[in-house]
């Protein structure tokens, strides 16, 4: 069974991450701007779609399907992300094994690791402040 019932619940969980990211990193997603890429983050069960355009600054973060085409395209399940944003499963076995699969100029998408490094710290927080206010 999914960790998300639905596409909702995922987006309120990203937003809250991506809010939180902002807040407390800011230097993380203003980074993104210094490539100049735009980042697709498709995600399956649920299906929900995460938009990073780095061609903006400070970045803009879209939830939800966009027609513009990405630099970099990102695809994985949900539950992928939650593992790897829990430490339950490394990024680099996520990418090597398929679980992740990238599609673009991939050396490019490597400045997306410290987003991902600093959503590690982050998730399990926002997870359960979440689960408090619920």
């Amino acid at each position: 069974m999914p960790i998300y019932a639905d596409d909702a619940e995922f987006y309120r969980v990203m937003r809250a991450v991506f809010q939180r990211l902002a807040q407390e990193d800011p230097q993380i997603l203003a980074s993104l701007s210094n490539a100049s890429l735009i980042f697709r983050l498709r995600f399956h069960d649920p299906d929900a779609t995460i938009m990073i355009d780095g061609r903006s600054n400070p970045p803009q973060v879209t939830f939800g399907e966009d027609h513009t085409q990405p630099d970099i395209d990102l695809a994985m399940s949900a539950d992928t992300i939650h593992q790897v944003w829990l430490s339950q499963r490394r990024l680099r076995d996520a990418l090597f094994t398929g679980a992740i699969q990238a599609r673009g100029p991939l050396m490019r998408a490597l400045i997306l690791v410290p987003l991902f490094r600093r959503a590690e710290e982050l998730y399990p927080r926002v997870l359960a402040d979440l689960r408090n206010q619920s």
